[in-house]
């Protein structure tokens, strides 16, 4: 049996470095600390990636109904205020937004001049006059992100114009 006193007269200690260099040494726990700092940071990046992508995918999709509200309106042989309201109700049921959100106007342009004009104005002269249709839709993108507080909805718009005459 060990004596409580050494030679020096001081009372016997257990070793304390050999533990700490045990433990000093040991990687077996590191996964696991380094998962639980990393794993939280990846999730927001994935929700982030993910909300960015909805937002990019929504307003492509407002891209082509104006571009099929293009095609349409170069298709048609004439169009009047009732081709231009079934148009409307096309965009509204492809865009999956309300009517209030659409606004379609018909405006004019004198020969190759880059001025256009209410639909109403003659031109002057005998310059050529073209008829366009211009569309707008116009639609809000709210990201998961806002539920958190963080950020708030982002306001989507796009409009085409096309020469029907």
């Amino acid at each position: 049996m060990p004596s409580e006193h050494s030679a020096t007269g001081c009372i016997w200690l257990p070793d304390m470095r050999t533990p700490w260099l045990k433990l000093k040494r040991d990687e077996r726990g590191a996964v696991l600390i380094e998962t639980a700092i990393i794993a939280p940071v990846l999730l927001v990046m994935s929700i982030g990636a993910y909300d960015v992508s909805r937002g990019v995918a929504r307003q492509t999709e407002l891209q082509e109904v104006t571009a099929e509200f293009a095609a349409i309106a170069m298709a048609r042989e004439s169009v009047g205020q009732t081709e231009i309201e079934q148009m409307k109700e096309i965009a509204v049921a492809s865009a999956r937004v309300d009517e209030n959100a659409i606004e379609i106007v018909e405006n004019v342009k004198c020969g190759i001049a880059p001025d256009v004009y209410d639909a109403s104005y003659l031109c002057p002269g005998s310059e050529e006059q073209s008829r366009l249709l211009t569309i707008t839709i116009e639609a809000t993108y709210v990201p998961t992100w806002t539920n958190f507080g963080v950020g708030r909805p982002i306001n989507l718009s796009v409009t085409r114009s096309v020469q029907i005459q």
